[in-house]
């Protein structure tokens, strides 16, 4: 491989300054990559007013918005209206074809025809062209750019071919430095490392096959990739469409349980009334304190409910602060109820004073209470719930053990979810399914972990876990709190 030779002066002569001493040996077919937009316009609108200068004839092929964007910019520069009307304007797909795949004969036959008045008269032509990479057959690209090598030799045309080096392959961009004698970057032209007047003969078999192989697998390739954005979007799509159901749905859930509140305490607060009445029959007595239960349970669900939505909905705040394990676990006990379940045992393991976790107070104990309910419900009679501490990777996991039904395998990936009750048990017991869901939420809005599994033995364990604090930790966030 020939080293790349920069036709570069010890003056640092500038890049039209180049092109001019190129254009000097009565041709040039120059190759150029641009990856910036406004030095690609610059550059253009130099090339023209050289051309001007030298009173040379000059064809320009871009796009309608980007020739209306030279004119402005050649007005800028304070060249006159009239002699803006003596360059030719060409749109691109009037010049390579407006077909899906680049046709190198009509691109060719229409260059030509453009050229021969020039050619005729002997007359200096400057001809600036962007070619548009789409599904282009890089066998066309090579063949049309070989034409063009051939045409311009001797010719007395200066010709930049230009290529979006963002939008244009690796390949393609190598091909084309082997059919063009100067490379131009942004910044500066070379000769080509790659040029060859050999190469420009027609291919032999072997080059025709790998260079085949080459378009058929960039072009499985770009269909891959046209399929990989395609799924991208129906994703977005359905991800914007899910939250916004997510959205309408916890809406919906807030307004009814609103809506059912109102109502039910009114029952319940008559039916206080009614308890309190002396003369009663037991069946009586019994239909109200039925009537009674259920609409308490029912104000428990809401309440689950309303809670659920706000946490969904995000409009939850979270004082994150240092707190003693072993004082949460004490409180969120003392407060559970044991009337339904008064033969379960819970037996907590030693612990140290000193076990901090980073949570919300009143957060962290909703998560905690729900788990012990759920272990609660789901236990045996005369069970056990046991409780115990584990670290690792500074974070503390709490783990509750119960000796109940166990978790069914197959559902364990779908407890955390809202609304989801086992087939097993969901007749056996009273609950919203939201229990699990609500400690899945709030854990991970204080960046915490969750799960389950079942136990070797009997029964199952559900855990938790925190960030660790160490005592000098709590000591420094007491400190700061102070100083607020």
């Amino acid at each position: 491989m020939r080293e790349p030779q920069t036709i570069v002066p010890d003056n640092q002569m500038f890049i039209q300054d180049h092109i001019n001493e190129i254009g000097n040996k009565q041709g040039a077919h120059i190759l150029y990559m641009f990856d910036d937009e406004e030095r690609y316009l610059e550059h253009t609108v130099d090339f023209i007013k050289e051309g001007m200068l030298k009173k040379e004839k000059i064809i320009i092929v871009e796009s309608k918005f980007f020739l209306e964007k030279i004119k402005e910019k050649l007005l800028e520069k304070g060249i006159p209206q009239q002699k803006l009307q003596t360059i030719t304007y060409v749109e691109n797909d009037d010049l390579y074809t407006s077909d899906s795949d680049f046709n190198a004969s009509k691109s060719y036959e229409n260059l030509l025809q453009l050229l021969k008045p020039n050619f005729k008269d002997n007359i200096t032509t400057r001809i600036w062209g962007q070619v548009l990479v789409q599904g282009n057959a890089i066998s066309e690209l090579r063949k049309y750019e070989c034409a063009c090598d051939d045409l311009l030799k001797e010719k007395h045309v200066i010709s930049v071919c230009s290529y979006n080096a963002l939008t244009c392959s690796s390949f393609i961009q190598n091909e084309m430095l082997k059919v063009h004698e100067y490379f131009m970057t942004d910044d500066q032209i070379v000769k080509s490392p790659f040029y060859s007047e050999e190469y420009l003969l027609e291919f032999a078999e072997a080059e025709k096959k790998k260079l085949k192989k080459m378009e058929h697998d960039y072009k499985k390739i770009k269909e891959r990739n046209t399929q990989l954005l395609l799924d991208q979007h129906q994703l977005q799509m359905a991800k914007i469409n899910a939250e916004k159901a997510n959205r309408t749905k916890s809406i919906f859930l807030s307004q009814m349980s609103h809506d059912l509140r109102t109502p039910l305490n009114s029952i319940s607060g008559f039916t206080q009334i009614l308890l309190e009445e002396e003369h009663m029959t037991e069946k009586s007595l019994s239909m109200l304190n039925l009537i009674n239960d259920s609409s308490n349970h029912l104000l428990e669900l809401i309440k689950e409910i309303l809670d659920f939505s706000a946490i969904e909905a995000g409009n939850i705040r979270l004082n994150i602060k240092p707190l003693s394990v072993k004082k949460i676990l004490e409180e969120c006990i003392s407060s559970i109820s044991f009337e339904e379940h008064p033969h379960v045992k819970i037996v907590v393991e030693p612990m140290e004073e000193d076990l901090y976790i980073q949570a919300d107070s009143r957060r962290i104990k909703q998560v905690i209470n729900n788990l012990l309910t759920n272990a609660l419900k789901y236990n045996t009679e005369n069970g056990t719930i046991h409780i115990y501490t584990s670290t690792g990777q500074n974070r503390l996991k709490l783990n509750i053990k119960d000796t109940g039904i166990g978790l069914p395998e197959q559902e364990i990936d779908m407890l955390f979810r809202a609304f989801y009750r086992s087939r097993r048990n969901m007749q056996q017991w009273k609950g919203s399914g939201l229990g699990l869901a609500i400690v899945s939420k709030l854990t991970k809005e204080m960046d915490g972990l969750y799960g389950a599994y079942n136990n070797e033995e009997k029964g199952s364990t559900f855990w938790v876990s925190f960030k660790k604090l160490e005592k000098d930790q709590v000591v420094l966030f007491d400190d700061t709190e102070k100083r607020k």
